[in-house]
């Protein structure tokens, strides 16, 4: 087992992407629990959420340009977002998300409709 971070906080959660080269985890270690990606050999770690709420369940998009994920709304639902793998252009894509659980419990052609749904 090798070690991809090198401090003392929470990172867990990883989901390799489709093509096997980066790594969507999280992370709490700039005080609340953000989005990130990382190549797979641990470099160029970079937050791809900034908010105060928690974001979770991290979700590759079927074709690797996109991390999908959960955050808090002000009422304590759960949306589901999306964010190109760079950190640019969070969308939210789906509101009062909380009876779905999780985006790694939907199904991944369902975040690919998602998406293309979106883009019409």
């Amino acid at each position: 087992m090798i070690q991809l971070t090198n401090d003392d906080t929470n990172n867990f959660n990883p989901k390799i992407s489709p093509d096997g080269t980066q790594i969507a985890y999280l992370s709490n270690r700039d005080g609340n629990q953000e989005v990130y990606v990382m190549n797979v050999d641990g470099s160029k770690q970079t937050r791809l959420t900034r908010n105060r709420i928690r974001d979770g369940d991290p979700a590759w998009s079927p074709d690797g340009s996109k991390v999908f994920f959960t955050s808090q709304n002000v009422f304590g639902i759960y949306d589901i977002y999306k964010v190109n793998k760079d950190g640019s252009s969070t969308e939210r894509v789906l509101i009062n998300a909380s009876q779905t659980a999780t985006v790694y419990h939907i199904d991944k052609n369902y975040l690919g409709r998602l998406e293309n749904a979106r883009q019409q």
